[in-house]
């Protein structure tokens, strides 16, 4: 583990799937598809588990199609500049949008008034992969373990920061916060790379993340 990080556990699940805009008018085309690139949208920055996960796909796709796959990331707003830019991108099948459930679940149950609507505007695609999730401190951060991390935020409420990578990590911190009755500053990233460069830098005192994106700091 990075010298500037301690985990402390915390058990938890963060799911990626992928979906396209125009599915059905895919379908309808000639056998050939793809006859062009593809270009796989990424609603977070790059180096975090979403990131590295499209690039992954991205090749094998290229491999397998005979054609480029380009990786396009569009950060902010808790993946949802992203995730409407797919949505609003021509119904060819050419645009594919890699995210996890907080792109698609979560920000309908978060956010009042979604530019893009998860059932309308996406075909999911089969699972890519469940991550599990850590809490990590810096380690200027006085706790080793959840519970010390629990009572340091009970003597100083609103105090610690969070630096949330998305809208799953922050629901995953209100929960935490909810079930411990503690009070946590979050701070938002545009991706869980950004939040774990954060954490290291000491901008933000803990982190809920999933392990490929807190692996990116060992």
């Amino acid at each position: 583990m990075n010298e500037r990080l301690r985990s402390i556990t915390i058990r938890g699940l963060m799911a990626l799937a992928v979906g396209f805009v125009g599915a059905n008018h895919a379908r309808a085309q000639a056998t050939a598809w793809p006859e062009k690139p593809v270009r796989i949208i990424v609603p977070t920055a790059a180096g975090g588990s979403i990131d590295v996960t499209a690039r992954v796909i991205a090749a094998k796709l290229a491999e397998k199609w005979g054609k480029p796959v380009v990786i396009e990331n569009r950060p902010g707003a808790a993946m949802r500049i992203g995730a409407d830019a797919v949505a609003k991108s021509p119904p060819d099948g050419y645009t594919l949008l890699i995210a996890h459930d907080g792109t698609l679940a979560m920000n309908a149950v978060v956010y009042k008034n979604l530019p893009y609507d998860p059932r309308r505007d996406f075909e999911p695609l089969p699972l890519i992969a469940t991550l599990p999730e850590v809490l990590m401190v810096n380690v200027k951060t006085p706790a080793n373990s959840a519970v010390e991390l629990i009572e340091l935020a009970k003597r100083n409420p609103g105090q610690l920061n969070h630096a949330s990578g998305g809208t799953a990590t922050l629901l995953a911190l209100e929960l935490f916060k909810a079930m411990a009755g503690i009070d946590i500053k979050s701070v938002p990233y545009a991706g869980g790379a950004p939040a774990v460069n954060a954490l290291i830098a000491g901008e933000s005192e803990t982190l809920i993340a999933d392990v490929a994106t807190a692996a990116a700091a060992l």
